[in-house]
């Protein structure tokens, strides 16, 4: 799907890039892991400029559930958590 919004996209005189539309990432996106592994697909694909609310989001009430879950776990000093956040030193989300 990234593939096919990036051949329908331009690049405009300026330089900056014109989406043909944007993506919502949902199904099989559980855990901080997979939501990391999404947003660096589509930041290979079409580009930070795409890694943007207005452009990606994700569509699942599961994953914001694991990750509320996740944050209470830490929050109280539990670092079994189930996205492997406490062990990611990638920071840039």
């Amino acid at each position: 799907m990234m593939e096919v919004i990036k051949r329908h996209s331009k690049i405009t005189s300026n330089g900056t890039n014109e989406y043909a539309c944007g993506f919502k990432a949902s199904g099989g996106v559980r855990t901080y892991d997979d939501a990391v592994a999404y947003l660096d697909l589509a930041e290979c694909i079409l580009g930070k400029d795409f890694v943007k609310p207005n452009l990606f989001r994700f569509g699942v009430s599961g994953l914001l559930a694991n990750l509320l879950k996740d944050a209470h776990k830490l929050q109280n000093g539990d670092n079994s958590i189930d996205g492997e956040a406490s062990k990611s030193d990638d920071s840039r989300y």
